[in-house]
C-alpha cells in the first residue's frame, strides 16, 4: 500500500509542478486564468482508502507544491465519503448546508476481470465547479439563490489499479482544456460542453464559407480566434507591423512553451493556381509577404507589438481560397510547400477541418464522424466517379515511388489525410472507403497478413500457437481467464487511452472451458511467454526492412513457428529456421559495420566476429539452444518439440538483441 500512496503522491506532485511552469511561461499582462485551471492549483491532502486514493485540492495560490498524505483508511472510498466531514457543503458565510458530496460508482472498467465491480479500484477522475443549490420551487436557481460549496475546489480520484500515465501530459491537456472551455464559453468546461460548443463554431464558419463573402468571414475570424485554434492562450487583432497588416496573431500552447502563430487571411475566391497550372500572382504575393514578416520577427523582433516571449517557434500561415478549386496535385504542391518550414499556405476548408480536429483532440472525443459524402463535397469530390479518380491519380503516384501494393491502401489513407488536412482515424468511415477502393481495385494481391507473427507454447503437453498484434504506443496487457477473443493485428493505444491485451485470447485452439481450469501458475507463466515474445518480435519489425538478410531473418522466425504446427509437425524444420534468422541478423549487423561475414552456419564463430564489431556479447547458452546441424532438415536428427521451442525462444533473443544494438 505504502508503493501505491507514494505513486499517486508523486503523480500530484509532477501534475501540481507542471501546471504551474505552464502558466509561468504566459505573458504577466493581468489576464484572468480560467476557473478549471486556478481549481486544480493549491494545496492537496491524499486520502487512502481500500480501493483508491482521494485528492482534495485546497485554494493555496501563492504556496508551492504542498501534498499532504492522510492517515489510510480501511473503508472503501463511496462509504468514507458518507461518514467523512470533509466532504460537507457550506454557503458563502461558511455555514454548513444540508447536502455532502458523493460519487456515483463508475462504469466497470473492461480491463477489470471481476465480474463485478462496485468501487473505484480502475478509475481516474478529477471534478471542480462543485457548486450546489438547494431546490427551489422553480427548479431553476437565480442570481441571487443562496448557493453551498465544499472547502476543497477539486476532488480527483484514483484507483490504486487506474493507469496514471504521465503527469506532465495530464496537465497540459488540462491546460488545453480549460483555455478551449474559456475561449468557446463552455462553461463549466465538461468535453461534451466543449465538444458542442466547438460544433457550433464549425456550423457558424461552414454557413459564412458558403456565402462567398470575405470581409464577413475576415470579421467572423478575427472576432472569434477559437476558429483558429480553440485553445489559444492570447490572441491580438489587426496588428500593424510597419507596412504589413497582420489580421491576427495568436498565443497557442506548446509541448514545451507557448509558440505564436501570425495568420494572415486572404480572398476566399482567391486562387494559388492560374488557368495554366502555374502558381497565380495572388499566390506569389502570399509566398513574399510570409516570406518577409518571418525576416522581420526573427530580425527585427522589436518591431513587433508583443512582448515577454521568444518568438524563434513563431509560424506563419496564409489562409485563401477553398480546396475544391484544387486537383490532388495541386493541393499537394501547395501542402508540401510549408510542410518543411514554418510558412503554411492553407484554404478555408482547411481551417474547418483543422478546428473539428482541434476539438477531437482537445475532448478527447474521437469516434463522432461527418458523412461520408458531405466531407468529400467540400473537396469538389461529388461522385464515386470523381472519388475513383482520386484514388488512381494517388496510386499511379505511389507506384512511380515504387510502393509495395500490400502498403498501398495505408500510405494512399495517409496522402488523402495529409494534403487535404482530413485528420483521418483508422475508424474514420473515409478511411475504410479508401481501403474498400484498395480491395476491389486489387483483390486478394494487395492483401498482407497483418500480425507480428507468432511462437509455439506448451500447455500441459500440447503445443499451441501463440499470435502477436503489431502494437504501438502504450498497451496494456492482462492474462485473464474470460476469453474474448478480439485479437486485432494492429494496436494502437496512448497513455490516456491505451487498449487492453488479454494474453489467453491471442492463443489458437484455446477454449473457454479449458481457460477456466489453469491456475496462477500456468497463467504467469503464458503471461512472461507473450511479453517476451511480443517485445522480440516488436524489435525485429521495427527494422526488419533495412535490409534483403534482415527481411530473410524475419521469414525465417516465421517459418520456425509455422513448422511446428505442420501436419505432421516438422520440429526439425522449426530449428533449422530458427537458426537462420539468428545466423542471418549476426551476418547483417558484421556487414552494417563494415566487416564481412563468413558463408558459415556456425554462430559461436559468426557472434566472436560481430563482437569484435562492437555488438555487446550474446549470451553463450542462447547460442547452444539454437545450434544444430543441417542434418536437422531431413531428420537424420531427431528434435522435439520442447527443444524446437526452445530454440525459437534463443533465436528470438539473439535477434533482440542486436535489433536493439
Amino acid at each position: 500500500m505504502n508503493e501505491r500512496i507514494e505513486r499517486v503522491r508523486t503523480f500530484v506532485e509532477g501534475y501540481q509542478r507542471s501546471l504551474k511552469e505552464f502558466l509561468a511561461q504566459l505573458p504577466n499582462d493581468g489576464f484572468m486564468v480560467p476557473r478549471s485551471t486556478a481549481s486544480a492549483l493549491g494545496r492537496c491532502e491524499i486520502w487512502p482508502c481500500t480501493d483508491a486514493a482521494v485528492v482534495l485540492t485546497y485554494a493555496a495560490p501563492d504556496s508551492g507544491p504542498n501534498v499532504v498524505v492522510r492517515n489510510q483508511t480501511n473503508q472503501p472510498l463511496a462509504q468514507f465519503m458518507i461518514e467523512n466531514e470533509v466532504f460537507s457543503y457550506f454557503d458563502e458565510t461558511g455555514e454548513l448546508g444540508p447536502m455532502k458530496l458523493s460519487l456515483a460508482f463508475p462504469e466497470k472498467n473492461p480491463i477489470d476481470p471481476r465480474p463485478v465491480a462496485n468501487d473505484f479500484l480502475f478509475d481516474r477522475l478529477s471534478l471542480d465547479d462543485l457548486i450546489s443549490w438547494p431546490d427551489t420551487e422553480s427548479g431553476t436557481p437565480g442570481l441571487n439563490q443562496r448557493f453551498f460549496a465544499p472547502r476543497f475546489t477539486r476532488i480527483s480520484v484514483f484507483g490504486w489499479n487506474a493507469h496514471l500515465g504521465s503527469p506532465k501530459t495530464l496537465a497540459f491537456r488540462d491546460f488545453r482544456r480549460a483555455y478551449a472551455a474559456q475561449n468557446l464559453s463552455a462553461f463549466p468546461g465538461a468535453s461534451e460542453n466543449i465538444w458542442q460548443a466547438g460544433l457550433q463554431r464549425v456550423a457558424e464558419l461552414e454557413a459564412l464559407l458558403d456565402r462567398n463573402d470575405s470581409n464577413l468571414l475576415r470579421q467572423f475570424i478575427t472576432a472569434h480566434p477559437e476558429v483558429i485554434r480553440p485553445d489559444y492562450l492570447r490572441a491580438y487583432p489587426g496588428c500593424v507591423v510597419q507596412d504589413r497588416i497582420i489580421d491576427l496573431i495568436l498565443l497557442v500552447p506548446g509541448e514545451e512553451s507557448p509558440e505564436y502563430r501570425f495568420v494572415t487571411l486572404g480572398d476566399i475566391e482567391g486562387t494559388y493556381f492560374d488557368s495554366s497550372g502555374k502558381p497565380s500572382e495572388s499566390y506569389l504575393i502570399a509566398e513574399e509577404f510570409l516570406t518577409g514578416l518571418e525576416q522581420l520577427v526573427n530580425v527585427e523582433p522589436q518591431e513587433i507589438p508583443l512582448r515577454g516571449l521568444d518568438r524563434s517557434e513563431s509560424s506563419f500561415v496564409y489562409i485563401m481560397s477553398r480546396s475544391a478549386s484544387f486537383n490532388y496535385s495541386q493541393k499537394k504542391a501547395v501542402y508540401e510547400r510549408g510542410s518543411e518550414s514554418k510558412r503554411r499556405f492553407e484554404t478555408y476548408d482547411d481551417l474547418v477541418s483543422k478546428l473539428r480536429y482541434d476539438i477531437s483532440d482537445i475532448t478527447e472525443i474521437r469516434e463522432r464522424f461527418l458523412p461520408v459524402e458531405s466531407r468529400l463535397e467540400r473537396l469538389g469530390i461529388r461522385t464515386e466517379d470523381d472519388f475513383t479518380k482520386l484514388m488512381q491519380e494517388i496510386d499511379r503516384e505511389m507506384q512511380n515511388e515504387k510502393i509495395p501494393l500490400t502498403a498501398r491502401s495505408m500510405d494512399a489513407n495517409g496522402r488523402l489525410s495529409s494534403v487535404y488536412n482530413l485528420f483521418l482515424l483508422n475508424s474514420d468511415p473515409l478511411t475504410r472507403k479508401v481501403y474498400a477502393w484498395f480491395d476491389r481495385w486489387y483483390g486478394d494481391r494487395a492483401k498482407v497478413k497483418m500480425g507480428l507473427g507468432s511462437i509455439g507454447v506448451i500447455i500441459r503437453g500440447d503445443v499451441l500457437r501463440m499470435e502477436f498484434p503489431i502494437g504501438f504506443g502504450l498497451n496494456r496487457i492482462i492474462c485473464s481467464r474470460e476469453l474474448t477473443k478480439d485479437r486485432p493485428s494492429v494496436i494502437i493505444g496512448t497513455r490516456e487511452n491505451p487498449p487492453t491485451l488479454n494474453v489467453l485470447d491471442f492463443v489458437d485452439g484455446l477454449t473457454q472451458e479449458f481457460a477456466n481450469t489453469l491456475n496462477n501458475e500456468e497463467l504467469q507463466g503464458l503471461f512472461n511467454q507473450f511479453v517476451f515474445g511480443r517485445n522480440a518480435l516488436m524489435r525485429v519489425y521495427e527494422i526488419y526492412d533495412r535490409s534483403e538478410l534482415t527481411q530473410q531473418a524475419r521469414a525465417d522466425l516465421m517459418a520456425s513457428s509455422s513448422h511446428l504446427f505442420d501436419s505432421p509437425p516438422n520440429h526439425g524444420l522449426s530449428k533449422w529456421a530458427s537458426l537462420q534468422a539468428a545466423e542471418k541478423f549476426i551476418k547483417d549487423f558484421i556487414v552494417a559495420k563494415g566487416g564481412a561475414a563468413p558463408r558459415s552456419h556456425n554462430l559461436k564463430q559468426l557472434a566472436a566476429i560481430a563482437e569484435g564489431h562492437g555488438l555487446p556479447a550474446i549470451p553463450g547458452y542462447w547460442l547452444d539452444d539454437v545450434e544444430c546441424s543441417a542434418e536437422v532438415r531431413y531428420g537424420g536428427i531427431n528434435v522435439t518439440a520442447q527443444e524446437a521451442i526452445e530454440a525459437q525462444y534463443a533465436a528470438l533473443q539473439v535477434c533482440e538483441h542486436i535489433a536493439t544494438h
